[in-house]
C-alpha cells in the first residue's frame, strides 16, 4: 500500500514533488474514498485514499508523475537482472531548462506500508525506499523503517559501499557490495540471488509502483498492463474472458455481446526475418512463439449477431478493453496502480461510475488508483477533495504539485467551476489563437 510518491530533480520538477494518499479532508466527505490500515508503533489506524487524480494543462508535468513512479519501479525490479556493466539508464531524467540539474543527479523514493510476517500478525510496517541516480551510476539507496518515534535503517548505501546492519530476521548470504553494479539497484540485486531479508519490502514496492501507460505512448515497460495483457489473459483464461465481458463490456452499453480471441500465424515473411537476426547455434534450444493474438466482437444487428475487428470497434470500446485486466487486478488484489490519461476516449458517466465502485464505502478491496486526466466532471461526485491533485509550471518551464484540499472553502462551492474559472491555477493561461482563423491570415502568403 502506498503512503506517498516523492522524487527531486526528475523531468519537470526541478525543485521536487510530493504525492501523498493519506486521507486528509476527513470531516467534510463522509467514509467514502479511504480504507484504514493498523500501523506498527502508530496509536490509530492510518486513512489511505484509494483514489488520486492529477489535474493540469498540457506539458504541466501530470505525466511525469506516472513516469516517476515507472522509473522508480523498473529500479527496483528490473535493474538487478536487466542491465549490464557499463549500461545507461534510460530512467534518468533531469530538469533540463536549468545548467545546474542538467547533470544533478535524481531523486526518487516513496513511502509505503510493508506486512513482513504475514503469520504472526497484520499490522503493517511504514517503511520508506529512496534512491539517487544519474545516467551512469546509483549514488544512494536506503531502506527505512519508521516505528512510532524510532527510525531503523534496514539497508544503507552509498555508491559501491552497502551495508546492512545486522538483524534476526533480515539475513544475508551474499555481500551486497561485492555484487552489485554501479548502475543496478541494491534491493534488485538482492530479490535476483533469492536474499530473504528485503522480500518483503520488495514485494510490496512491486505492488505499489506498477504502472499503465496508454498504448500510444510506445512504452513498453514490464510493470505496464495493457492490451497485450489483457489479450493474453482472455485467450488463456475462460473465467477473466467471462469476468470482462459481464463486468465491464456489457455494463458499459458498447452493444457488444460476446468477445473471442483467435490465434493466428504472424506473416511468414516477419517470421523469416526474425529469426534471420537469431544465431542458427541458439535456434535449436529455444522455442518460437509468433503467433498474433485477434480480439473479435460479437454485436447484435439487422437480423441477427454481426462480429467486428478490434481495429473497427471505437475508440473507447478499445480503451476499455484494453484496461480489463488492469481493472480486474484492481478487483480482485490489493495493490497501487498508475495510470495515464486513465479516461482518455471515455464518456464521462463511464468513468465515473467505474471510480464510484472504487471509492465505495463497501468496496472489500484495498487497491489505489493513481491517474492523469482532463475530465472535469469527475470534480462534481466521483472525487474528494483531498484525491485532487493539480499541477502547473511556472515562467521558467519549473513543474509544481499541489493538493486542490489545500484551499480551504466551503463544502458547497462548485470544484468544476471554481476549477475552470482558474480559481486553484493549473489551467492554461492566457490562451488566445488571436486571427488565426481570419480569412486574410488564411489567404497571407498564398501563391497567386
Amino acid at each position: 500500500m502506498l503512503v506517498r510518491l516523492y522524487g527531486e530533480n526528475y523531468g519537470a520538477f526541478r525543485d521536487g514533488f510530493s504525492l501523498s494518499l493519506e486521507a486528509t479532508d476527513l470531516h467534510s466527505e463522509g467514509q467514502r474514498g479511504y480504507f484504514e490500515v493498523e500501523v506498527r508503533g502508530e496509536p490509530k489506524p492510518m486513512k489511505l485514499l484509494r483514489l488520486a487524480a492529477i489535474y493540469g494543462p498540457n506539458a504541466s508535468g501530470k505525466s511525469t508523475i506516472i513516469q516517476a513512479a515507472s522509473a522508480l519501479g523498473w529500479l527496483v525490479v528490473d535493474s538487478g537482472p536487466r542491465t549490464q556493466l557499463g549500461q545507461t539508464l534510460s530512467q534518468y531524467v533531469p530538469f533540463k531548462l536549468d545548467p545546474n540539474t542538467v547533470n544533478k543527479p535524481s531523486k526518487l523514493g516513496c513511502e509505503v506500508l510493508v506486512q513482513v510476517n504475514k503469520n504472526k500478525s497484520p499490522v503493517r510496517r511504514y517503511l520508506q525506499y529512496e534512491i539517487v541516480f544519474d545516467r551512469q551510476q546509483i549514488y544512494s539507496e536506503h531502506i527505512k523503517e519508521y516505528d512510532g518515534e524510532r527510525e531503523e535503517f534496514w539497508l544503507q548505501r552509498e555508491k559501491q559501499e552497502i551495508h546492512v546492519p545486522k538483524s534476526a530476521d533480515r539475513e544475508m548470504t551474499v555481500d551486497l557490495s561485492s555484487v552489485t553494479r554501479a548502475n543496478a539497484a541494491a534491493i534488485s540485486v538482492a530479490q535476483q540471488l533469492n536474499q530473504s531479508a528485503f522480500k518483503s519490502v520488495y514485494d510490496e514496492l512491486k505492488q505499489s509502483l506498477r504502472t499503465v501507460l496508454p498504448s500510444s505512448s510506445g512504452a513498453s515497460t514490464p510493470l505496464t498492463s495493457g492490451l497485450r495483457e489483457t489479450k493474453n489473459r482472455m485467450h488463456k483464461d475462460a473465467q477473466f474472458r467471462d469476468w470482462a465481458l459481464e463486468s465491464l463490456l456489457k455494463p458499459a452499453d458498447l452493444g457488444i455481446t460476446d468477445v473471442n480471441i483467435l490465434k493466428r500465424p504472424a506473416p511468414s515473411d516477419f517470421v523469416q526475418a526474425v529469426m534471420a537476426l537469431i544465431p542458427a547455434q541458439s535456434r535449436s534450444d529455444a522455442i518460437f512463439d509468433f503467433d498474433e493474438l485477434h480480439p473479435k466482437f460479437d454485436h447484435a444487428g439487422v437480423g441477427g449477431a454481426y462480429q467486428l475487428d478490434y481495429d473497427e470497434e471505437s475508440l473507447g470500446t478499445r480503451r476499455i478493453f484494453e484496461l480489463a485486466a488492469f481493472w480486474q487486478d484492481i478487483a480482485r488484489q490489493s495493490r497501487t496502480a498508475f495510470v495515464d490519461e486513465l479516461s482518455s476516449s471515455l464518456h464521462p458517466s463511464i468513468v465515473t461510475a467505474l471510480l464510484g465502485a472504487v471509492n465505495s464505502p463497501e468496496s472489500e478491496q484495498t487497491s489505489q488508483v493513481v491517474f492523469t486526466t482532463h475530465d472535469t466532471a469527475l470534480l462534481e461526485s466521483a472525487l474528494r477533495r483531498d484525491q485532487v491533485y493539480l499541477t502547473e509550471k511556472n515562467d521558467q518551464g519549473i513543474a509544481s504539485l499541489y493538493s486542490l484540499s489545500d484551499f480551504k472553502e466551503r463544502k458547497e462551492n462548485n470544484l468544476r467551476k471554481r476549477y475552470l474559472e482558474g480559481r486553484y491555477g493549473a489551467v492554461p493561461r492566457n490562451v488566445d489563437f488571436g486571427d488565426v482563423f481570419r480569412k486574410d491570415d488564411l489567404s497571407h502568403g498564398s501563391e497567386e
